[in-house]
């Protein structure tokens, strides 16, 4: 067995400084907050106390000498323990102590415990993980998920689209390279079909013509006699 001491239950996975320091804060905060706690409750009380006396003098109707020193007294003290509160919140600087715990207290509870990723790798996954709600500035998987189907799908359509296109072109080039060997053919074996160009030479004997000119045309009919 292995003679690492183990760190305790409540610091696993931190830090010693960062421990120590954490400690350290929060004695200072609840000592200060103490001592700001003290100063309010005698605040509070005087405050009762002054209420009482003018409560007093009210109905009496009239005050004594005695009445406005004693009231005097009151509210000096009473202002004394209110300054006292206040230099302890500004000195001690309580809320921004209390501030740096609430971070590393986040932090802490964030980051993975010890020998943690070690145990996952022998554990089987969870059938079903419960619903967590994280912040992230980033887009949710579903949505990267849907985006990337939409692409896909576009793709597919473009490529099935131009397939298709490609073998309409590939028909049509097919047809009309047959039809042009079959107008080939059919001229050479002296037979005329639709879309065969033809060209008719004017005869050498007539003088009003010039060698070479003639007629330039595609046929686009043919009649065939019907046999009897």
């Amino acid at each position: 067995m292995s003679s690492r001491p183990r760190a305790g239950r409540g610091m696993t996975g931190r830090d010693g400084k960062e421990s120590d320091l954490e400690n350290e804060l929060l004695s200072r905060a609840v000592e200060s907050l103490r001592k700001a706690q003290g100063y309010n409750d005698e605040s509070k009380r005087i405050g009762q106390e002054i209420v009482a006396l003018e409560e007093e003098i009210k109905l009496n109707g009239h005050s004594t000498p005695e009445n406005h020193r004693r009231l005097d007294a009151l509210y000096r003290e009473n202002l004394r323990y209110a300054e006292m509160e206040k230099k302890v919140h500004d000195e001690e600087d309580i809320i921004n102590n209390l501030a740096i715990l609430a971070t590393m207290k986040t932090t802490d509870d964030l980051a993975p415990r010890n020998g943690q990723q070690k145990s996952r790798k022998h554990q089987r996954p969870p059938v079903a993980e419960p619903d967590v709600t994280v912040e992230s500035p980033g887009p949710s998987p579903g949505d990267g998920r849907l985006e990337m189907m939409k692409r896909v799908k576009g793709t597919s359509q473009r490529s099935s689209s131009t397939a298709s296109q490609s073998r309409a072109a590939a028909a049509g080039a097919k047809d009309d390279a047959a039809e042009t060997h079959k107008g080939i053919q059919a001229e050479k074996a002296g037979q005329l079909v639709p879309g065969t160009e033809v060209f008719y030479k004017y005869p050498k004997d007539q003088a009003e013509h010039e060698e070479g000119v003639g007629i330039h045309g595609i046929i686009k009919k043919v009649w065939q006699d019907k046999k009897p």
